[in-house]
């Protein structure tokens, strides 16, 4: 409750405005206000709360009330006179704290004490019952507010609020009330007749003969005199307050009546101080014992509740050592209830313990088990990797030949060129054309033997396409070998599965690339084996060429038409080839990436290895770790 909003906590006990009606207490309290003349009397709890009063109050927090914290911060406080509306009364306000053993807090207690009780004192101070002077002023001054509450003169009670002797008397009532016990008072009297301009000063310690238990609660008062203006002033403490009386006289009136007038009144300030303290030490004393029952209840069973926690950790001791088989002992009250809650902690604990290992074991066993297959895996995609690199190194090398024949072809074309010219100038090179010729047969030989390594180039291209084919349904094989074992780990081996399922969709591709480089190939051959033939005819013609060079004047035509057709030809070859160097780069590309994906494939199985056998690390740390709880009495 002490944290919740005051208007909340006043709408929750607007019935009552107590913390717990109690009609025996409220009865006592209103006894006691009646015997001893109170207007109300009431008490509160360490934070502020109604526990009982005389009279109903107007509200139930009082924490939010100058008066409870000036009782909380002093210990004890008497207010100013102020209407009162719960008891419909002017009042002085008392104000005491109750204590406990060591000094705590345990609740404030506060008496309105109304101003009818001060009539006796008015009746000391009317006029009609003392011999007042003609200049003889009596005042009651508020050191603290500087206001004058009461002012008596010859003429009877006077409304006049304004303190006589000005601004001077003011400060030195101040510095009054400030005069502790044990104070130099020859000193402050020295320094007071500087200070103010005012002489004759003195400065005195009342001894009075009153009880001890005023004596006890406080010290005696002290009281000063001094001259200023042509009157002489007597000031004197009222204890436990900033009240100060003052007496007054112009000095040529000073008499014996004087002297016994002042006496008569310190007497008086003396006796409303000691009424004070005995009324507000009679109600602490009354009020506190109920307040020390309360205080010894809770210590008794605060010490209850200590031994049923001492209980309830010996008998839930092994728990903190892992054993999960104890049983904490349910009574009933507050521990019982928590005994209850940990019992359920510990069943739910011991099941998710069996649970988890349970579960390692199986991770643990399934692993072991696949291990084997795995390793095999990663080592196949190993063998495949190197294989890859090997074909390629091979389709390098095609390309390489690939190219010297698309050279070749065109010196071919060259040559064939040059014979056309040749056959051109006509007669008057004839000797020139028949060296020709024979070169030209050279050099169409010399085409042919390269067509023909053209040709077994193309075989062996043949020969490394039936290979990555052959490559290709092994990596689809084991692609598949790999989705079957994947599928029998289970959810362990759902992510290689998307691995083995990767590495089959690459095989299938590496497949289909394949059949088109086979049919690519089978036209290299188709286009070769033209050329072979052509170049056969060449080879006849130039023959014939040689044998009929006496002729060569009168098919000369014949031979320009047969170098054209050659030129023709020559170009198709150097167009084949070039198309051959095409395919053979767009091969070296398709092998390369091959290879690549071949490496990732093996790096993902040294991967997939490594990440099991962390698994299986893991499995049988977390198995070592729960094995270390007790789930069960034989355990």
């Amino acid at each position: 409750m002490k944290g919740q909003p005051i208007e909340k906590l006043e709408e929750q006990f607007s019935e009552t405005h107590l913390l717990q009606n109690d009609n025996v207490l409220n009865t006592t309290l209103k006894k006691f206000a009646e015997t001893g003349g109170l207007a109300e009397l009431f008490l509160t709890e360490k934070n502020g709360f109604n526990v009982a009063y005389s009279n109903p109050t107007s509200d139930f927090v009082q924490s939010d009330e100058d008066w409870w914290k000036s009782g909380q911060e002093l210990g004890r406080w008497i207010g100013d006179p102020e209407f009162d509306e719960s008891s419909n009364s002017v009042n002085v306000e008392l104000v005491q704290s109750v204590l406990g053993s060591q000094g705590e807090l345990l609740g404030i207690i506060k008496a309105g004490l109304p101003l009818s009780s001060f009539s006796g004192i008015e009746d000391l101070l009317d006029p009609a019952h003392t011999r007042f002077r003609a200049s003889e002023q009596i005042q009651l001054l508020d050191a603290g507010t500087g206001e004058v509450m009461k002012a008596v003169t010859i003429k009877g009670h006077s409304s006049s609020r304004e303190l006589t002797g000005g601004e001077v008397l003011g400060k030195v009532a101040q510095a009054l009330v400030q005069v502790k016990p044990g104070a130099d008072t020859t000193a402050l009297a020295k320094q007071w007749q500087v200070d103010y301009s005012i002489s004759n000063v003195s400065l005195n310690l009342l001894q009075h003969a009153s009880s001890n238990l005023a004596e006890e609660e406080h010290p005696e008062p002290f009281y000063a005199s001094f001259s200023s203006q042509g009157r002489h002033y007597t000031l004197s403490q009222i204890p436990g307050t900033d009240w100060v009386a003052i007496a007054s006289v112009q000095k040529s009136e000073i008499a014996a009546s004087a002297n016994r007038l002042l006496l008569i009144f310190l007497g008086t300030a003396v006796v409303l101080g000691a009424v004070a303290a005995m009324v507000t030490q009679l109600l602490s004393r009354q009020l506190s014992q109920p307040l020390q029952e309360e205080v010894d209840n809770q210590r008794q069973q605060s010490e209850a509740l200590q031994l049923q926690l001492l209980e309830f950790l010996d008998s839930i001791e092994g728990a903190a050592h892992g054993d999960l088989t104890v049983h904490a002992h349910v009574s009933s009250g507050e521990m019982g209830t928590v005994a209850d809650f940990f019992n359920l902690i510990i069943t739910s604990l011991r099941d998710i313990v069996g649970k988890v290992k349970q579960a390692a074991t199986q991770v643990n066993t399934s692993v072991t088990d696949n291990e084997g297959s795995i390793n095999q895996l990663a080592e196949g995609a190993l063998r495949q990797s190197e294989e890859i690199t090997r074909t390629l190194q091979s389709v390098e090398t095609m390309t390489r030949s690939i190219q010297a024949v698309a050279q070749s072809a065109n010196q071919a074309a060259e040559v064939s060129r040059s014979a056309e010219t040749t056959a051109a100038a006509g007669e008057v090179a004839m000797d020139k054309t028949v060296d020709t010729i024979l070169g030209l047969r050279a050099t169409v030989a010399e085409t042919a033997k390269k067509v023909k390594r053209l040709g077994e180039s193309s075989q062996q291209i043949s020969k490394v396409v039936a290979l990555i084919n052959q490559i290709a349904m092994k990596t689809n094989l084991l692609a598949v070998n790999a989705s079957i074992e994947a599928a029998r780990a289970g959810e362990e081996g759902q992510g290689f599965a998307v691995v083995a399922e990767e590495v089959g969709a690459l095989a299938e591709q590496s497949a289909n690339a394949t059949q088109e480089i086979e049919k690519i190939v089978e036209g290299i051959q188709r286009e070769t084996n033209a050329v072979v033939e052509a170049m056969e005819v060449g080879t006849t013609q130039v023959v014939e060429g040689t044998q009929l060079v006496e002729a060569t004047k009168d098919s000369l035509e014949d031979i320009l038409n047969v170098s054209r057709q050659i030129n023709a030809l020559l170009q198709s070859i150097s167009e084949a080839t070039v198309s051959q160097t095409e395919t053979s780069t767009a091969v070296t590309h398709l092998m390369q990436e091959i290879s690549q994906v071949s490496v990732e494939t093996s790096t993902s199985s040294r991967e997939v290895a490594g990440s099991l056998k962390e698994t299986v690390a893991i499995a049988q740390r977390l198995e070592a770790a729960v094995g270390q709880f007790k789930i069960s009495k034989g355990a």
